[in-house]
């Protein structure tokens, strides 16, 4: 793809805007040159629009809006007040955006016009605009909105009957959306022309530069090569004419920015006080505890489930469109793979040219990159086969806490929660961020760029895999905390806390230890379906992490003069990895000691139990002893506490093979 002018990186927003009716304007050749140009025909489609949503509004008052009455949220006055100012906000804006669209119709038609003027100027200059980065940036800004508002008000329809909530009357959902539509293409042309303006700001700042550096200006044509003066002359009219954009471009937009920061701002108060309140933290137990979890997981893929209702009971469930996720992730990732293979550009991550280290330490890269991707076919095609796994796990751990909510013991599910969301999340952000520091020291460092579709083949796979890991540490806790409460039940036995539950006549200690007895055993179960189904994730996560921590700290000892913000980078990477390591091997660690700690208790209360207990206590320790929950790696190695010895004393022995090979070359920059 070859994009020349200004025309091409607006080209996708002229027809949106086009269809939306704001400052429309259509592309026309004028000799050999294009130019955005606007007549009556874009008038008569900006007077259809007032026209159209007027006729919208008429019907929709003749509807029942359950919006502003609170049926659709039951809520206070303040909150639903939030919804109405939303509304009445989006719907005011349509009509004032349209008028000042036909009072300045032509204001961004020569906002272009002026910047492609601007643009052959630099040209002659030797100065030429990256149009395909700009492109990009506005194509993704123009769709993203309109596609995530699309979708979630199509999952939105969709969930309405399954939650048995009352549904908007067509044309009131007509009139919303074309209302946020509206606004939202109104500050996305405002960006677009920020984004074209930096652009030109900055090859300004590259001139002058050059100057300053005393760098010659190529230009082919000896005759129209330019003095200094001349040259800074040109730079100060074109800087002055962007100046002038700027202010135009805020007289335009200003009233979309307005409009656009009372929606956003009352609708993020109401999301964040509606989720708080419709969470149910305490009614539907561990399904909340894993609220965010269930749903990073059917966004990535692995183990997709989704929440639905037996009854009146919640339950996590799993069919068909669970298993077309799955399929549609394969798919996608074997495009990318099948992209990023034909890419001309060398990959400077498995070529060794972004790292001039030696054979060994360019070998751990190789291998932590091939771990992702087949660790995410492995994933994948396991989620597949053990897709009713995970969902079983999480029914079973639900159906023993309404077990014990019978002997009125309690899950303190808010404090899970938190901690699973801590988790969920830390991990993703803490990627993005780096990410975002690396492609910005690129340039400056001036390393090889790494293509963008290579880019995504390396880093899905590294968030699937943290997102399996994720859900193996999740598990751990939820587990750890069951077998903690029979810990306590035990401790309240041989203490005789029980006594007044035993003297009602409600249960027997002989009940008691049977309830405790078939609930470890159960909890034991679900040990094993953990760690079969987190065996595979697990390895492919020690496999990348202990190369990249081994990699990270060499990277880190040779570079730290040459490339320091590099090196930075691979250290907090490096961070990431130790993070993910130790979460594991900590949780597994504290979970089966928890289940090793009921022989403790159980032993204690054998020695002053009468005779009709002491046999199943007996029963109850034989079975402590012979089922104590491990977790392995496929049975390859233990995840417990003395893993992170095993990896420390490896990637030692590891880092010193490294330092032998790379000790007799003199450097190791670029």
């Amino acid at each position: 793809m070859t994009k020349s002018t200004v025309y091409d990186t607006v080209s996708w927003l002229i027809l949106l805007s086009l269809l939306l009716g704001l400052y429309p304007s259509y592309l026309q050749t004028v000799g050999k040159c294009q130019r955005l140009k606007t007549d009556k025909n874009c008038t008569i489609v900006i007077i259809f629009h007032l026209i159209l949503f007027a006729v919208l509004l008429y019907f929709a008052s003749l509807e029942k809006n359950p919006l502003f009455d609170g049926q659709l949220y039951s809520f206070n006055t303040f909150a639903k007040l939030l919804i109405f100012v939303v509304s009445l906000s989006g719907n005011s804006a349509v009509f004032i955006m349209l008028i000042i669209s036909f009072m300045h119709k032509k204001s961004f038609k020569n906002f272009v016009n002026n910047v492609a003027a601007l643009d052959e100027t630099l040209a002659k200059l030797g100065q030429y605009i990256n149009y395909e980065t700009d492109y990009y940036v506005c194509l993704a800004m123009t769709i993203t909105g309109p596609l995530v508002i699309i979708g979630n008000i199509a999952m939105e329809l969709w969930n309405m009957p399954r939650e048995n909530i009352e549904p908007l009357p067509n044309v009131i959902l007509a009139c919303h959306m074309l209302s946020f539509l509206m606004v939202h293409q109104g500050e996305t042309q405002f960006v677009a022309a920020n984004v074209i303006l930096k652009t030109r700001f900055k090859t300004i700042n590259n001139i002058l530069e050059n100057l300053w550096a005393k760098k010659l200006i190529v230009v082919k044509d000896k005759k129209k090569s330019r003095s200094d003066e001349q040259t800074i002359d040109i730079c100060m009219r074109c800087h002055d004419q962007l100046c002038d954009m700027c202010g135009a471009i805020n007289m335009l937009f200003g009233f979309p920015i307005i409009i656009g920061c009372l929606i956003q701002f009352n609708t993020i108060v109401f999301s964040f006080c509606y989720c708080y309140y419709n969470s149910k933290m305490t009614k539907d137990g561990v399904y909340n505890t894993l609220f965010f979890i269930v749903y990073v997981s059917l966004l990535l893929g692995p183990h997709p489930t989704y929440f639905g209702k037996t009854g009146r009971k919640t339950v996590l469930k799993t069919n068909k469109y669970c298993n077309f996720i799955i399929l549609f992730y394969l798919s996608v990732f074997v495009i990318l793979v099948y992209y990023a293979s034909l890419d001309e550009t060398p990959n400077p991550v498995t070529n060794g040219k972004l790292y001039n280290f030696n054979t060994f330490a360019k070998l751990l890269i190789l291998v932590v990159s091939l771990s992702g991707t087949f660790g995410f076919f492995g994933t994948h095609i396991l989620s597949y086969i053990n897709k009713a796994s995970f969902k079983k796990i999480v029914n079973t751990v639900a159906t023993f806490d309404e077990t014990w909510a019978k002997l009125g013991l309690e899950i303190n599910h808010k404090e899970d929660f938190r901690v699973c969301l801590v988790f969920t999340l830390t991990g993703p952000f803490f990627t993005f961020c780096n990410v975002l520091m690396e492609m910005w020291n690129i340039p400056r460092e001036n390393i090889d760029p790494i293509p963008l579709v290579v880019v995504l083949t390396h880093l899905i796979p590294f968030m699937l895999i943290h997102q399996g890991e994720t859900q193996f540490v999740v598990a751990n806790i939820i587990l750890r905390r069951r077998f903690a409460l029979i810990n306590s039940i035990l401790r309240k036995l041989y203490k005789n806390k029980y006594r007044k539950l035993i003297v009602d006549g409600k249960k027997s200690e002989e009940q008691i230890v049977d309830i405790c007895i078939r609930s470890h055993d159960k909890l034991c179960d679900v040990c094993d379906s953990v760690n079969r189904i987190f065996g595979f994730i697990i390895i492919i996560g020690c496999l990348i992490q202990f190369n990249t921590i081994v990699f990270a700290f060499c990277y880190c000892y040779y570079s730290i003069s040459i490339r320091p913000i590099s090196t930075l980078g691979w250290f907090f990477w490096s961070l990431l990895r130790i993070y993910e390591l130790a979460r594991k091997a900590a949780f597994a660690h504290l979970n089966s000691n928890e289940a090793r700690a009921t022989l403790n208790w159980v032993s204690k209360l054998i020695i002053r139990s009468n005779p009709s207990l002491e046999e199943k206590l007996q029963i109850f320790a034989l079975q402590l002893t012979h089922r104590a929950p491990t977790f392995t790696a496929l049975g390859l190695f233990p995840i417990n506490g003395s893993f992170a010895f095993t990896v420390v004393g490896a990637a030692t022995t590891y880092i010193t093979i490294i330092y032998q090979f790379q000790v007799n070359k003199p450097t190791c920059g670029p």
